[in-house]
């Protein structure tokens, strides 16, 4: 049965904002019509579904770590990247299995429900895969691995990670092996990674403190904690966390980098001229949550880069709002509603290479539908903004 769904407005996201707009759709949920300005009388919708607000594809959330979703105010704010990953790191799993269980299909829903179409996961044990079996999300797993700072020998990563991502394979997930950061992979690992089988995308946390950037240096947070425990950091030769990735990821990857807060000019030039792939997640709740600062978003788009956003996980975050994402990096840098929403949607899609399908209203997609709710008069957001799936 087909389903004709009207709005305020409609966006597209490869065209102008429709006023009045309707976007029809099959049983199935593929887009098989969308009108002109007009489409419909608001006052007299007849066989139209009529919303106020703004209706929008389904969002494509590109960082997330479902797992930990029971560490939910688990953490206090502003210990700064090296105090927030010492917690973390004695703190996973601590909890029974049944909470953590509990907690992922909870966020689960919680993401489908307000409008969440697809979502970029990392995962460092198997307990989200039931969930995500189940769920109508669409979910692109990253198996993550690192070694020393889990106290595993290189070929013990390698194999955890292959293993994930085999049982995440066997039960009709996709799923790939990632490193986790630039600061957390021995030198070893990080060059055995593109020989690993299932390393077609890589999903990593990029330059996401000025402590990641001091530890080339010997000195700062990280360096601290990495001599307190002992660990044999054997990477430092390469001298930056760009460099490590341009010596070490070959060029055809598919490459997603993440957070972001600390790059500046020379990193985007010298990474835009090797990867052709390659795209960027923005997770502003999460940074002003453990460092209180944002990613130089002014810069990033004088390059035309495929920006994206992600909510990363309730751990560092109070909730895992696309809207609130949205909004934060809205009102941070005076973004209009279009070019936020391109980036919660195509942009998203496009880096986890499922634009085929999802990401914007075209015919034969299938992207969802989501209605924004609470916007201002001329489409900004406001403390009441809200979204909710339509279909």
């Amino acid at each position: 049965m087909q389903r004709q769904i009207g709005a305020q407005y409609v966006l597209p996201v490869t065209g102008e904002p429709i006023r009045n707009g309707v976007v029809t759709f099959d049983e199935t949920g593929k887009v098989i019509s969308i009108s002109a300005e007009n489409g419909f009388d608001p006052n007299r919708p007849g066989s139209v579904e009529a919303y106020g607000g703004v209706l929008v594809p389904g969002f494509v959330n590109t960082h997330s770590h479902l797992e930990l979703s029971y560490m939910k105010d688990a953490l206090p704010p502003g210990t700064g990247l090296a105090g927030f990953v010492k917690r973390v790191m004695e703190s996973k799993f601590t909890y029974p299995e049944a909470v953590q269980r509990q907690a992922i299909a909870d966020a689960d829903r919680r993401l489908w429900e307000s409008g969440v179409q697809a979502v970029g996961d990392i995962s460092n044990t198997p307990v989200s895969f039931e969930t995500k079996k189940k769920s109508s999300i669409v979910y692109v797993t990253y198996a993550e691995i690192f070694d020393f700072m889990a106290r595993m020998t290189t070929q013990e990563a390698i194999r955890q990670g292959e293993t994930l991502v085999e049982t995440a394979r066997r039960m009709g997930l996709e799923a790939y092996v990632t490193l986790h950061s630039t600061y957390s992979v021995s030198d070893r690992l990080f060059r055995s990674w593109a020989n690993l089988n299932h390393t077609e995308c890589l999903s990593i946390h990029y330059r996401e403190s000025l402590a990641d950037d001091q530890l080339f240096d010997r000195y700062g947070p990280f360096w601290e904690y990495f001599r307190e425990k002992e660990f044999t950091v054997d990477f430092l030769q390469d001298g930056s966390s760009t460099n490590r990735i341009l010596h070490h990821i070959p060029a055809d990857r598919r490459v997603l980098l993440v957070h972001n807060t600390q790059v500046v000019a020379e990193d985007i030039e010298r990474l835009t001229a090797r990867y052709k792939k390659l795209s960027w997640a923005l997770c502003s709740m999460s940074n002003r949550y453990i460092e209180d600062k944002l990613p130089p978003v002014e810069l990033l788009m004088r390059y035309n880069l495929n920006l994206t956003v992600g909510t990363d996980s309730l751990s560092s975050n109070t909730d895992l709002s696309m809207v609130a994402e949205m909004r934060a990096l809205a009102e941070a840098f005076h973004l209009p509603l279009p070019v936020v929403v391109r980036w919660a949607t195509l942009n998203g899609a496009r880096a986890l290479d499922l634009d085929n399908r999802l990401g914007s209203f075209e015919l034969g997609k299938t992207p969802g539908a989501v209605l924004i709710e609470g916007l201002s008069n001329d489409l900004s957001f406001t403390r009441q903004t809200t979204s909710r799936r339509i279909l």
